[in-house]
């Protein structure tokens, strides 16, 4: 499908394959969570949270970049590849060595030491994912089902062989194996498609890829460590008892993270092949469309998740981590409607070119995370951390806001404004009238449905908007 339908499809398949990766992803932690004592989890938890920040390290901005280039040159892929993997390779080593070296430094006992240091062996594989390189040729199918398949993998080697917090070792080897298999099946796609990749086949350039992509690679590190400071702050000057109901709730935060990501990461192309054609009229009625849908769209999703939290955490985890995690993602699912409205400003700025000025604002937000856990240190606590967590989201909303409107052009915030003031009044309703938490979130659902032709104008002539700059590309 080459026409306008391409990038609804893109977004359909991605969402599709992660809604059944994440619901698995789920499975396997609240698996995890009866079987591993508190203590083990929040272990785990911790040496996910570096685990996410190397993985961002190796990354380097050169997915964004990558996909970018490639959009506007296909002729460019081969010589692209070979960048990428060179430059993330050499990240990785580094990388691996430094997650190892913070294994070794830390004052945690031997298991939970182990289990940082083999999370190293899941950084190898990843300078051979070629996410990027289908995003620029618009046929998220691959990505969407090599990485179903690693959900696949993980899942089943950890019902297979995770019994007791004894085989907590065995969760990174199984998540490496994964990534390797999905690493084999994107290289065979790939050569069908195009031709086999060789990697190293062409180096010349590196010093300008490193010195493009570098603002990328900044922000999406910055990010990281905004997202998972207080994870890690906790996992630092805290327990491991602290750490396991924050990063419960924290995990499904992330999780549904992944969406965010995954919309704009469709987006982009499209966004930027309006950037460089100069076409402002397309960028701002794709830019402007997508907002209005999907700030209803992601503040009606936070209002149901604040009142089903509990519930959900009971259901998701052991009760032991459970019961306290429900609290905590009441507040930290508003970190989510916030980031789909940044990634708007955010990703415009990326299309644009504009890498240093995303990277001001999410040093903006980085800023107040780091600094709000150095500065609580031992009085960090899982509800402090979640109220960090949520602020700093909101700094880096404002930055980028003021940074678009200065450097691009002007974007409303009514599309924003009129549905948190919905939010507002439905969850106060909710709290006066003290229902079950089930009931209050089906009746906050089914008005907020019915209110939908009513708050957002035109929904099908927003969805004809966002497809209009989406046409054929190259390959």
């Amino acid at each position: 499908m080459r026409g306008s339908g391409r990038l609804t499809q893109n977004i359909a398949l991605l969402y599709g394959a992660e809604v059944v990766g994440k619901l698995l992803g789920f499975a396997v932690f609240a698996y995890l969570s009866h079987v591993l004592a508190k203590t083990r989890y929040g272990d785990l938890e911790g040496a996910l949270a570096f685990l996410f920040i190397f993985n961002l390290v190796i990354e380097a901005g050169l997915g964004p970049w990558g996909a970018r280039e490639a959009s506007k040159d296909p002729g460019r892929a081969p010589l692209l590849l070979s960048q990428v993997f060179a430059v993330r390779g050499a990240l990785a080593l580094v990388s691996a060595v430094a997650l190892v070296a913070i294994a070794l430094a830390s004052d945690r006992d031997g298991v939970a030491r182990t289990l940082v240091a083999l999370h190293a062996l899941v950084l190898l594989p990843v300078p051979l994912l070629l996410n990027w390189a289908f995003q620029a040729r618009d046929e998220m199918g691959v990505v969407a089902l090599t990485n179903l398949g690693r959900q696949v993998l993980l899942a089943a080697g950890v019902y297979a062989f995770v019994r007791s917090s004894d085989d907590v070792l065995y969760v990174p080897v199984v998540d490496a194996c994964g990534y390797g298999l999905c690493v084999l099946a994107q290289r065979i796609a790939y050569g069908r498609r195009v031709g086999r990749p060789v990697p190293l086949r062409a180096l010349h350039g590196l010093r300008d890829v490193v010195r493009d992509a570098s603002p990328i690679a900044v922000s999406s590190c910055v990010w990281a460590l905004r997202l998972f400071a207080p994870t890690i702050a906790l996992w630092l000057f805290t327990t491991s008892d602290e750490v396991a109901p924050y990063g419960a709730a924290h995990r499904i935060v992330v999780a549904a993270h992944t969406f965010v990501w995954l919309y704009f990461f469709a987006l982009l192309p499209s966004l930027s092949r309006a950037a460089v054609d100069a076409d402002t009229g397309a960028f701002r009625r794709v830019l402007g469309a997508s907002l209005t849908l999907i700030a209803w769209a992601a503040v009606a999703a936070a209002t149901c998740g604040t009142l089903v939290a509990g519930e959900l955490t009971r259901r998701i985890y052991d009760p032991r981590i459970g019961e306290p995690a429900g609290a905590l993602f009441a507040l930290m699912v508003w970190m989510l409607a916030a980031a789909f409205v940044s990634g708007h400003q955010r990703f415009g700025l990326i299309a644009y070119g504009k890498q240093r000025h995303e990277l001001l604002a999410n040093l903006a937000g980085a800023t107040v995370s780091v600094g709000a856990c150095l500065v609580l240190r031992e009085r960090l606590t899982p509800e402090t951390a979640a109220a960090v967590f949520v602020a700093a989201e909101v700094v880096t909303l404002v930055a980028a806001h003021l940074l678009f409107v200065r450097v691009v052009h002007p974007l409303p915030l009514r599309p924003v404004l009129v549905p948190l003031a919905v939010a507002a009044a439905l969850l106060g309703a909710a709290h006066v009238a003290a229902l079950p938490p089930l009931v209050a979130t089906a009746g906050a659902a089914v008005l907020l449905a019915a209110l939908t032709p009513l708050v957002v104008r035109r929904p099908r002539q927003l969805l004809a908007d966002l497809q209009s700059c989406v046409r054929p590309t190259g390959g």
